[in-house]
């Protein structure tokens, strides 16, 4: 008999519990547009502004955006080279919703950063030139659990 552990089976009740809440016929059932507000049936769009920071005209863009009116949340990439001017700009302006982004990879080949804890604290994070992995198999190939836990905490 192949009996599965009471965490596998943990992990599949929770998966199937949210796909049901997901995907249910529920005659009460709000979309998105209706839970933020909107009347019923009014078509809108949602824009996602993410690693704010990550490079200069990004982060001019994110601030013309947010100042005319089009963006009120953007999240900003810690790591990113602009990230600090970003965060400044925020605080001047009160952005009161503005997420994190944790990067433990850097897909973007022009793009260099370093982690938040350093090369040093972190060794398995990093390439051999002290720079983030640039794909994720590197990383899942090299990262140790302990290191992760270091630079999300940094």
């Amino acid at each position: 008999m192949n009996r599965k552990s009471p965490m596998k089976i943990y992990r599949i009740a929770l998966c199937l519990t949210a796909l049901s809440m997901l995907g249910g016929n529920n005659a009460n059932a709000q979309n998105w547009a209706e839970r933020l507000g909107y009347p019923s049936g009014q078509k809108v769009v949602l824009l996602d502004a993410r690693e704010m920071g990550l490079g200069w005209e990004m982060k001019l863009a994110g601030q013309q955006l947010i100042e005319s009116g089009v963006l009120q949340s953007v999240s900003a990439m810690t790591t990113g080279p602009w990230f600090d001017g970003f965060a400044q700009y925020c605080r001047t302006h009160q952005i009161k919703d503005l997420g994190i982004s944790i990067a433990l990879t850097n897909p973007y080949k022009p793009l260099h950063w370093r982690l938040a804890s350093g090369r040093t604290e972190v060794p398995s994070l990093v390439n051999q030139d002290g720079f983030p992995w640039r794909s994720p198999f590197q990383f899942a190939a090299n990262a140790t659990a302990a290191d992760v836990e270091k630079e999300i905490h940094a």
